[in-house]
């Protein structure tokens, strides 16, 4: 699985790549635990 990402602007490409790799589990290394995920700010 492709490495956590290492700066600030490293999220969004390491982020798509674990989310297209179809493994929930490699998107859920990225969050801190008890994190909640707000797609759009304002909506629960």
């Amino acid at each position: 699985m492709p490495r956590l990402a290492d700066r600030p602007e490293d999220v969004p490409h390491v982020f798509a790549d674990r989310f297209n790799s179809g493994d929930p589990s490699a998107v859920a290394e990225m969050y801190a635990e008890g994190a909640v995920f707000v797609p759009t700010p304002g909506t629960p």
